[in-house]
């Protein structure tokens, strides 16, 4: 949902992303570019309304401009590529957690500079708790 609660983001297997008016269910804006034909993707929007965010296939992040709908940057999130499936902006700070094959990264940006592409805070994986045997 957006901020006012007034439209609603869906991610579709076409490898689109589409905004609805949450009253009438007119379709307001489609976006693309990303890849979404296997698996569950989470989208969501910045802390300011202004940019729809979304994982990929391909072991990217993609940001949307709201209004315009152009791809405004591409997030490696690395570790070999694989599916960015899980997502969580701050509420409200420039600052996007996602999740990837057992590999979590940070971004974090100036609030007006989200168009330059945003460095990976080192992380820690937590998958090697999840991968022992349990006691």
């Amino acid at each position: 949902f957006t901020r006012d609660g007034q439209c609603v983001l869906v991610s579709c297997l076409n490898s689109s992303i589409k905004l609805f008016d949450k009253s009438t269910g007119e379709m307001l804006q489609e976006y693309a570019g990303h890849i979404n034909k296997e698996y569950r993707l989470e989208c969501c929007l910045d802390h300011t309304d202004k940019y729809v965010i979304s994982g990929s296939e391909n072991n990217q992040i993609y940001v949307w401009d709201l209004v315009e709908s152009g791809v405004v940057a591409k997030l490696d999130v690395g570790g070999g590529g694989g599916v960015v499936n899980s997502l969580a902006p701050h509420p409200s700070k420039a600052q996007l957690l996602a999740a990837s094959k057992g590999r979590v990264a940070v971004w974090e940006a100036e609030a007006d500079d989200v168009e330059e592409e945003m460095e990976p805070e080192p992380t820690l994986s937590s998958s090697s708790v999840y991968d022992s045997k349990p006691h």
